[in-house]
């Protein structure tokens, strides 16, 4: 439930209208009571969307620059999806009445209508929108969410009172143009605005606490035990792009995905985690150890092309003797799998009978009926293997065929 003081401070926002003002890189910034920073951008100058975000924390900070830098010419379809699910902000979205969600839509009508506040035209109606990296976007459940928000909205209509006189440079907001620019803090005091410093984007592309801690009590002591291969593994953690929930009161959210080639083979594979890696490590932790024991061996080693996989694989393969290393440049190696495994939603394809058919037939040639094989279909093959198109069995069964 929207509380009666945000809904007066998202009508009064949506009046002093501070979108026809200032652009979505004149951004600013508060402090929460911890110190952290909370960022705010306003949006609606150029374009539809009209809404102002409010950013918590050195995270939130990461997610909006995240959302602005350009992507390399080079990355993969996965890669640019990933950037727009990994929002981390709290919104008021001024928009029409088919995009507020349904147990708000009832609570801004009946306010509006006790306030003689006029619902026509394409930003008249509210909508609260918690976006949180990797899940589907929702309500604002949280009171705290709800108080960022608040304060922001705060700020906002202060902000459009003052530049009814003073420009917004001459308040510190210059408009971002590099990563590297600072970012002016304030803080109200009486309805006004006075300075309070400055923050800047962090530099580190992952926090200390994003470190996993591979503790969980169900992994399995066996691993360290089981033979070494000489492989190694060229490793990138992704998600995947299609919504999945646990139960029907969970939050839907976009399930990990591991993909691993091997650094001397083209062939390559996919552990889907019946988990998000951000926000259920320990869990998708534990299915990355059954993957291990259910092969039979663990590798010599991982070469992690992210940060964000460093993360999560580093402590769990110095417990279990894994070479683990950190190089980004080895990226080349995995844009491919990534694209076609991307290519696979997009398309909605999926495995039907004709192909079903085709892969019984191929596991029942011998050798010499496999090297007959076109090398288009087998190329294609390889690339759904490494996209986790089939059960591991298959894909096991058929690594061992096309090999």
């Amino acid at each position: 439930m929207i509380s009666k003081e945000l809904l007066d401070l998202a009508f009064a926002y949506r009046k002093a209208a501070l979108w026809e003002k200032i652009g979505d890189r004149d951004i600013f910034a508060f402090r929460l009571e911890t110190g952290e920073p909370v960022l705010v951008a306003v949006m609606g100058k150029i374009g539809e969307h009209c809404a102002i975000a409010a950013y918590p924390g050195n995270r939130g900070l990461k997610a909006y620059i995240s959302a602005l830098t350009p992507p390399p010419p080079n990355q993969n379809s996965l890669k640019r999806f990933e950037s727009f699910i990994s929002q981390d902000c709290i919104q008021l979205e001024l928009t029409q009445k088919d995009k507020v969600l349904e147990d708000e839509l009832e609570e801004i009508e009946v306010y509006a209508k006790k306030k003689g506040i006029s619902l026509d035209g394409n930003k008249a109606y509210l909508s609260f929108v918690r976006y949180f990296p990797y899940h589907e976007a929702g309500s604002l459940t949280q009171e705290a969410d709800q108080n960022i928000l608040a304060t922001a909205l705060k700020m906002a209509i202060s902000l459009s009172l003052s530049l009814e006189f003073i420009t917004a440079p001459s308040l510190g907001i210059l408009g971002l143009k590099r990563r590297s620019d600072p970012i002016p803090i304030f803080r109200l005091e009486d309805g006004q605005l006075y300075p309070d410093g400055e923050c800047y984007f962090p530099k580190a592309a992952v926090f200390e606490s994003d470190y996993l801690k591979a503790d969980n009590p169900m992994l399995s002591a066996e691993t360290k035990k089981l033979p070494r291969s000489k492989n190694y593994f060229f490793a990138d953690l992704g998600h995947v792009p299609r919504i999945t929930r646990d139960s029907d009161d969970s939050t839907p959210y976009f399930p990990g995905v591991l993909f691993m080639i091997d650094k001397n083979s083209p062939m390559g594979d996919g552990i889907t985690f019946k988990a998000d890696p951000e926000t259920q490590g320990q869990k998708a932790i534990l299915e990355f150890d059954s993957y291990w024991l259910s092969h039979g061996y663990i590798p010599e080693g991982i070469v992690c092309v992210s940060e964000k996989t460093y993360a999560f694989l580093k402590d769990y393969c110095e417990k279990t003797g894994i070479e683990v290393n950190l190089d980004p440049s080895m990226m080349e190696h995995l844009n491919d799998i990534e694209e076609s495994f991307y290519q696979r939603f997009e398309g909605d394809v999926s495995l039907d009978e004709d192909i079903a058919n085709l892969i019984q037939m191929i596991l029942k040639m011998n050798k010499d009926e496999i090297k007959n094989l076109p090398e288009d279909l087998v190329s294609s093959l390889k690339d759904m293997i490494a996209y986790g198109a089939f059960t591991p069995e298959i894909r096991q069964q058929l690594k061992e065929k096309l090999n």
